[in-house]
């Protein structure tokens, strides 16, 4: 899933967590834009290449979990904007 998005790096903590994009990522930005409005409160860009996502997940499972679910909104969200 990472590979297919462009994603370089994930980085998830208790509060939130960071995802970075390769510059030349095979995603579309307007599929990235429509992700954050869908949400405001939850999710942000964090400069040209980064996500930030808010959650509470305190167990490493429970990040994980957040992640993945993550991970899919993402890809599904980039698969609807090139179909």
């Amino acid at each position: 899933r990472c590979e297919h998005i462009g994603i370089r790096q994930i980085k998830a903590g208790a509060g939130s967590a960071r995802i970075e994009f390769k510059p030349k990522a095979d995603v579309d930005p307007a599929a990235l834009i429509a992700f954050i409005q869908s949400n405001p409160r939850k999710h942000r860009f964090d400069g040209a290449t980064t996500i930030v996502a808010q959650w509470d997940q305190e167990s490493p499972a429970g990040r994980l979990a957040a992640v993945i679910a993550l991970l899919d909104q993402l890809h599904r969200a980039s698969a609807e904007a090139t179909a």
